[in-house]
């Protein structure tokens, strides 16, 4: 039954990747509590795709694809990459206080006796 329903929903004019992007929008409103615009005893991905073949929820043309916080990872991984300071600077281990096999910022606790 579903299907039928994506090849319809493809016929829209939306390509598979916007599809599943706003179907999994849609799927995670209706797991939040919305109400679905169309009655249906199917379950929440069906009643979507329904909803979305009806024209009922469509995707708003300047809809950013990444999410929040994706595209916040993304920021951050690209400032890491741009960050002028660390680049071409090498890196000087000789002063290294630790002994080796000691992890760093991890403390050894107190040895009590037990006798």
């Amino acid at each position: 039954m579903a299907r039928i329903t994506i090849e319809d929903c493809l016929k829209l004019g939306y390509n598979k990747f916007e599809l599943v992007h706003l179907l999994r929008k849609r799927i995670i409103e209706l797991r939040r509590g919305k109400e679905l615009l169309i009655p249906t005893s199917n379950r929440e991905v069906v009643g979507a795709l329904r909803e979305i073949e009806a024209e009922k929820v469509r995707l708003r043309e300047s809809t950013n694809l990444l999410s929040d916080g994706l595209a916040e990872d993304v920021l951050a991984v690209d400032k890491l990459l741009l960050d002028d300071s660390a680049v071409g600077e090498p890196v000087d281990d000789s002063e290294s206080t630790a002994d080796e096999g000691d992890i760093p910022g991890v403390q050894e606790e107190d040895s009590v006796d037990k006798t």
